[in-house]
């Protein structure tokens, strides 16, 4: 999972229902919380809060 894959926006619904829809195919998730860099170029924002929420929305599950 990653808060910004290849430079997407994307909210951490979009994480939890990637989640939802793998979670009986696979046996863990891997974050990655990208920060601009010149390994990310396509990266515009650092978001830690986006995988934060979606941490805190799996534990009250």
């Amino acid at each position: 999972m990653s808060t910004q894959p290849s430079g997407q926006h994307v909210t951490a619904d979009d994480i939890l229902r990637a989640i939802e829809a793998t979670r009986d195919l696979v046996d863990g998730y891997w974050f990655n919380i990208p920060g601009p860099s010149a390994y990310s170029p396509a990266v515009t924002e650092f978001r830690p809060d986006i995988a934060v929420d979606v941490l805190r929305q799996l534990a009250g599950r």
